[in-house]
């Protein structure tokens, strides 16, 4: 295993941050998949995802709000 350093991130030119239409666009997709999630499973959900940088999402886990 690689020993850790530390270095900055500069999150500035990330498309979620810089790019609106690609931030409508994958918070639109979010929400549409959190509803669909939510209607399959029966009630409100925690849910835990990641978005890639092409714009996919993955849902890691969800579970229902309590």
């Amino acid at each position: 295993m690689n020993e850790a350093t530390l270095k900055p991130v500069d999150y500035s030119t990330d498309p979620l941050v810089s790019d609106e239409k690609f931030r409508q666009q994958t918070l639109a997709a979010i929400v549409h998949a959190a509803m669909e999630i939510e209607v399959a499973l029966g009630s409100p959900q925690d849910i835990e995802g990641c978005v890639a940088p092409d714009g996919a999402l993955f849902v890691v886990q969800t579970r229902p709000q309590v």
